[in-house]
């Protein structure tokens, strides 16, 4: 019999112990049996684990016991809740994105608008199965621009890089007024690119900054730095009271507006957003990286599409001032693009449909002209990345083209007489447009000929195309010279001095194919100095230009050439010394393109292809053994032998071979020394 004080401590054990659930009587299953609806087998009556939990592992917890609590449901109710908490944030972005439209109705979207947030393309393929007679449909044509910026950029991240963009505005009004002041250039190139005269350096007040949008503030900082960009030479920086020099500046204000992660398409889908893309593109054009800008011109191209700049205006009257600002900029954007695809030898970015009339109609004579030049360049584009030799195919598009050409009335091409321009003349603007449009046409008619101008030494042929691919590169020099008049002794536009340079050569390869009357001869000199000139000052200039200084040297070289292989011709010049020419072989740099060996031809080379000539043979091509162009790499590996495009040369007279072919060469060459400047 057990004693009271037992039978206490017992009771009081039970009592600490869970309390058991009823089974049914009979029942041997554990919880995890229970759970999977599976039958709980035991090896022996006396064990305390089933044969299932022994293969997987768990504890085997008999139903009479409480079921235990599991890890997986707890982690499972934590990854919902996260997932609640994600959702509730993301409705209260949506609440703020609503509370700033409302508080500035000028950037919302007008309520009971048709129009979906992107605009429909008119011209989507699967919109046809809707716009027939069988179903009735007819889409409405108008498109309504409106300043929306696209996308899901939340208040709080527009508020922090609306921040960090102002950090960086010049302290005080005086920076914004010497700027102003301190050169033309950023106007000219401003009124050129966006038709836009004003003499503000902003577009809008200082005040209105803190409130603006990020695209508008970046498009701000991006004038500050066209402004930095065209200071003159020995102009006094400590008066613009700068953190740094200008030229970090510049580089920190294009690395902060060119972050994809900040300014990603959709913080940049808006005419600011593509105003800022294109003057991204201009610094990198007046800083010769060609390739960086017409990377900038191709994502302005497809943003403006995603946007419905593309898509054609229909109306009955004027076009209003937004939708007069977005024609201009959809027209730039174009022109920029294949400017530059035709100068790198790509492919332009879209076909000229997007070169309606309806865009000429709103626009002025000059960019009428220009239009007519952009369906040209492309036209020319095309002819270049289709063939790469002369065959009847491409002369008959080039006499096609050259008919284009000739279509343009000569008074809207012919270069203005310059003036002295003091200060910010009104007619600035419009004397820089026409030199650029003049630049243009004789750049396209000079690249049109370009392929023709060796085989032009066999008589009569070609000679036309020689000519005219002559006269061109004169007009050329001549346009280039009075562009850096103008802008005095600031700079911009480099990709200038790269048009000059190839007018330049093509001068030196004619002469030296001893074509020319002597009269020629010294005015064409004379323009070969003007060039050289204005190439050595650019290169004597605070941290050098690599355009400049390499076009400098290769012009320079071919010069040296020139007065040692005709010095009847050049009797007032000293014969300068050919660096490496004792060893037969010169090295050019060409900007952009690589370098280049010219090969001294020996005398017996020119003696066979003396002799073929004097006896009526023809010299084929590709039989010029030691007179090639070979593109070297830097660190003097084996290069790429380029065909050879001509005849022109007399080799009794030029012992030194030249193929100015240069539309014949692959833009891009694969064996650039690690310090090429490839123009990024």
């Amino acid at each position: 019999m057990q004693s009271p004080r037992r039978r206490d401590e017992l009771d009081s054990l039970e009592d600490q112990e869970p309390p058991r659930k009823k089974v049914r009587k009979g029942t041997r299953s554990c919880w995890e049996c229970k759970h999977r609806k599976v039958r709980c087998h035991f090896a022996l009556d006396g064990d305390t684990t089933c044969r299932e939990c022994i293969y997987r592992g768990t504890p085997c917890r008999s139903q009479s016991l409480p079921e235990p609590e599991k890890e997986s449901d707890r982690s499972n109710l934590n990854e919902r809740m996260a997932r609640m908490e994600r959702l509730l944030e993301k409705v209260v972005n949506k609440l703020e994105v609503f509370e700033d439209d409302a508080t500035h109705p000028e950037f919302a979207t007008p309520l009971g608008s048709p129009e979906p947030g992107t605009p429909v393309h008119d011209n989507a393929p699967a919109l046809s199965l809707f716009q027939n007679e069988l179903l009735g449909g007819r889409q409405d044509h108008t498109v309504r621009l409106q300043a929306t910026y696209f996308g899901n950029t939340t208040e709080r991240n527009k508020n922090n890089l609306r921040q960090n963009l102002l950090a960086l505005m010049p302290p005080n009004h005086v920076t914004f007024e010497r700027l102003k002041d301190a050169s033309i250039s950023w106007w000219l190139l401003r009124s050129q690119c966006f038709q836009d005269e004003e003499r503000s350096l902003l577009p809008i007040p200082l005040s209105e900054l803190p409130t603006s949008h990020p695209a508008m503030i970046a498009k701000c900082l991006l004038q500050v730095a066209l402004c930095l960009q065209q200071l003159p030479a020995r102009y006094d920086l400590e008066s613009l009271q700068l953190p740094c020099s200008p030229r970090q500046l510049i580089a920190q204000y294009m690395s902060v507006t060119g972050n994809s992660k900040d300014f990603d398409d959709a913080m940049l889908s808006s005419l600011d957003g593509l105003e800022c893309l294109i003057l991204q593109a201009i610094i990198h054009n007046n800083d010769g990286r060609l390739r960086s800008a017409w990377l900038s011109y191709r994502r302005a191209i497809n943003i403006a599409q995603i946007i419905g700049l593309h898509s054609r205006i229909q109306t009955a009257g004027c076009l209003s001032g937004l939708d007069s600002r977005a024609k201009v900029i959809w027209s730039h954007i174009i022109h920029g693009d294949r400017y530059l695809s035709l100068m790198l030898g790509m492919h332009h970015g879209i076909g000229d449909a997007a070169l309606a009339p309806e865009y000429r109609s709103i626009q002025t004579t000059n960019s009428v002209t220009m239009d007519a030049l952009c369906r040209i360049a492309g036209s020319l584009i095309e002819r270049n990345q289709k063939f790469r030799d002369i065959d009847p195919v491409m002369v008959r598009m080039t006499q096609s083209i050259d008919i284009d050409l000739r279509k343009i009335d000569p008074e809207l091409t012919k270069s203005p007489i310059l003036n002295p321009l003091s200060g910010k003349a009104i007619h600035a603007p419009e004397v820089y447009a026409k030199l650029m449009t003049s630049l243009w046409f004789h750049q396209l008619t000079a690249w049109l000929h370009l392929p023709f101008l060796c085989k032009s030494s066999i008589p009569g042929q070609y000679e036309y195309n020689r000519t005219s691919c002559l006269k061109a590169s004169r007009e050329m020099i001549t346009c280039y010279t009075g562009i850096r008049d103008l802008t005095l002794d600031s700079f911009c536009c480099r990709s200038l001095d790269f048009q000059a340079f190839t007018a330049a050569v093509t001068l030196v390869v004619d002469m030296l194919s001893l074509n020319d009357p002597q009269d020629y001869r010294g005015q064409d000199f004379a323009r070969l100095n003007l060039v050289m000139f204005s190439l050595r000052e650019h290169k004597g200039r605070e941290h050098g230009d690599k355009v400049a200084s390499r076009g400098l040297v290769a012009l320079e070289t071919l010069v040296a050439i020139l007065v040692e292989n005709q010095p009847v011709y050049f009797k007032f010049l000293k014969t300068p010394t050919l660096q490496g020419a004792e060893q037969g072989r010169i090295k050019i740099e060409i900007p952009y393109f690589g370098t280049f060996s010219l090969h001294r031809n020996t005398d017996k080379d020119s003696e066979r292809l003396l002799n073929q000539t004097t006896a009526g043979h023809p010299v084929c091509e590709n039989t010029l053994p030691a007179g090639q162009y070979n593109t070297a790499s830097n660190n003097d590996g084996a290069g790429q032998t380029a065909e050879e495009a001509g005849t022109g040369i007399n080799m009794n007279d030029d012992p030194w071979t030249f193929d100015i072919d240069l539309t014949a060469l692959p833009p891009f060459l694969s064996n650039f020394g690690d310090d090429w400047d490839l123009g990024l």
